[in-house]
């Protein structure tokens, strides 16, 4: 079987990665995508926004026309954030 050739470190991962990958590893190269982008998922939910942030914006970086959809959801997480710098302004 056949193994992707991308780095350990999702953060190292670049768009060239992507496009030299084999068209045989299409699937697995979108497996790993929407795993990362459920990774970032949890981690919006458990309110770890930095790290999601990051994960978003490096899928965002990676998927120009949003097929993976993560788009939508960096969106989602920078008013998460507003509102909640918000609230911490009014609370002080």
């Amino acid at each position: 079987m056949d193994l992707l050739d991308f780095p350990e470190d999702w953060q190292e991962l670049q768009l060239t990665h992507i496009t030299e990958t084999p068209v045989a590893l299409l699937t697995q190269v979108r497996l790993y995508l929407f795993t990362l982008k459920t990774i970032g998922f949890l981690h919006m939910r458990l309110e770890h926004l930095n790290i999601s942030q990051v994960i978003f914006e490096k899928l965002v970086s990676l998927d120009s026309q949003n097929r993976i959809g993560a788009q939508g959801l960096l969106e989602l997480l920078i008013k998460r954030k507003d509102e909640y710098s918000t609230k911490a302004g009014e609370v002080c």
